[in-house]
């Protein structure tokens, strides 16, 4: 992961959540290796948030094969670029608070 925070680049995938509840409830980064293709997106589900939420990614191939695999044991998928910055990825199993990371290769 360090690698990440210090070669690749960022992009918020949310508006900024802001203090007492107010702005976006869902926080999700994006960090891009470009010379690899491989990335790394945060999602964060904070309180007061709606229960599911689809996320964007950014800069992917779009004719490309992505797999989409959970650092903490979730099951892996495979998804095409186009897909996965056109229609995103559903997140409907976070609790408030909660979080998940993924790695898209």
């Amino acid at each position: 992961m360090r690698r990440f925070v210090k070669e690749a680049n960022l992009y918020r995938l949310t508006e900024q959540p802001r203090r007492s509840g107010k702005g976006e409830r869902w926080a999700a980064f994006q960090y891009s290796l470009s010379n690899v293709d491989e990335h790394l997106l945060f999602v964060f589900r904070l309180p007061g948030a709606e229960p599911e939420r689809r996320i964007a990614l950014q800069n992917l191939q779009p004719g490309r094969t992505y797999t989409v695999q959970g650092l903490e044991g979730e099951p892996g998928m495979q998804c095409s670029g186009n897909s996965l910055m056109g229609e995103g990825i559903l997140f409907s199993t976070l609790d408030e608070e909660e979080s998940m990371l993924l790695r898209i290769f």
